[in-house]
């Protein structure tokens, strides 16, 4: 976020790149389990279609935006494996990929903010067998783990703590407020209850929420439909969702008719 700008603390400028990262990783991303990738971004046009392999970056999407701009009018599906990332970066994806009325397919994972803004924007969606659709909380989110934050903020010399941890707070406040209100009238232009990004943070669900081996939710196919997000077609059925490995798993979350 270009708009994220610290005022009147002395702060040298990798400090600041550390705590940006770390802020919007610590709210936003879910700890070891998104580890940094490298992006791969490619387009088949046998198959006609663009495949993105990474974490959702800016750097990523612009990668993602230019070869879609050289391929435009052959581009009709988009392949997609990623862990998420900044929810705004997430949207920007999802804005593409509505506008243009792609389809997407994921043969393993789509994860977070990938989840979130790319998965529910595509016209139809293809799913592998064992793929995993992981949804993980979004910009209405009510609460956030901010403890890799924190300890960020405590490697800094007891005199700036409480200034840098003000500014944080507020900085983070506006970025949620914007983000927040971005988020909402994105769902309602692709027709998504935005409540999808929430759900599995319901009380019902704190144990599991809380949990170490969780790292999000996921849906059935039937209440991902009564959510707004349809045309989802499973390669090879019945979906058998894969949990990436025991410590990092998504639990299921069920949607009142």
């Amino acid at each position: 976020m270009s708009g994220f700008v610290f005022i009147d603390t002395p702060i040298k400028e990798k400090d600041f790149m550390l705590l940006r990262t770390v802020l919007l990783l610590s709210f936003f991303l879910s700890g070891n389990s998104f580890a940094s990738e490298t992006v791969k971004v490619s387009f088949d046009a046998q198959t006609q279609t663009l495949s993105y392999d990474g974490n959702l970056s800016e750097d990523g999407f612009a990668e993602f935006q230019r070869i879609f701009s050289e391929n435009k009018q052959s581009v009709k599906w988009v392949d997609i494996k990623s862990k998420g990332g900044e929810i705004n970066v997430g949207m920007d994806f999802g804005d593409l990929i509505h506008s243009h009325g792609l389809n997407l397919s994921v043969a393993e994972y789509c994860l977070s903010s990938c989840a979130n803004y790319v998965f529910t924007a595509a016209v139809s969606k293809k799913i592998g067998k064992h793929a995993l659709i992981g949804f993980h909380g979004g910009a209405s989110s009510q609460s956030f783990d901010d403890t890799q934050l924190e300890l960020q903020i405590q490697a800094f010399p007891p005199e700036q703590q409480a200034e840098l941890r003000r500014q944080m707070t507020a900085q983070l406040q506006e970025y949620l407020l914007h983000s927040e209100q971005r988020e909402s009238s994105f769902f309602s232009k692709i027709g998504v209850k935005q409540e999808i990004t929430t759900l599995g943070q319901a009380q019902t669900y704190t144990e599991r929420y809380k949990a170490e081996q969780y790292i999000g939710w996921y849906y059935t196919v039937a209440d991902l439909e009564k959510l707004g997000v349809k045309n989802i077609t499973v390669l090879n059925p019945p979906w058998e969702l894969r949990q990436l490995n025991e410590k990092v798993q998504v639990f299921l979350v069920t949607v009142d008719p």
